[in-house]
């Protein structure tokens, strides 16, 4: 939308463009932040779903083993905390994701604001 904008504000207004490219480093900085926040939280989720695959691939293997030394509660346990972990740093991720679309907006109405203002 960014591009399009100051291709188009260009053909019309160059003050509008340069607001529309004023906008693009602010844009820039917080979306760099944003993914520099979110990548190291989702690499461990990643990495967690590895432990899960584990529990899994142990409970269906063994399943007669586990029943038979009555160690169903332990692995439901298990399978629990590694479920929560996933759970937890998805949803830590995306709270962090969930600031891109208020920053676009306000990025937006602001531009329009100084729009209105500039070109009155």
């Amino acid at each position: 939308m960014m591009i399009f904008s100051v291709a188009v504000s260009f053909t019309i207004n160059t003050t509008i463009a340069w607001i529309f490219l004023a906008a693009i480093p602010f844009l820039a900085i917080f979306h760099f932040l944003i993914v520099k926040g979110v990548n190291p939280i989702f690499k461990k989720v990643f990495h967690t779903y590895d432990d899960l695959n584990e529990v899994v691939e142990e409970n269906v293997k063994g399943i007669r083993i586990v029943k038979s030394f009555n160690q169903e509660d332990h692995e439901v346990k298990k399978f629990g905390g590694i479920s929560q972990k996933i759970y937890s740093g998805f949803s830590k991720g995306e709270r962090l994701i969930a600031w891109n679309s208020p920053l676009m907006q306000f990025t937006m109405y602001a531009i329009m604001i100084l729009i209105s203002w500039i070109w009155r």
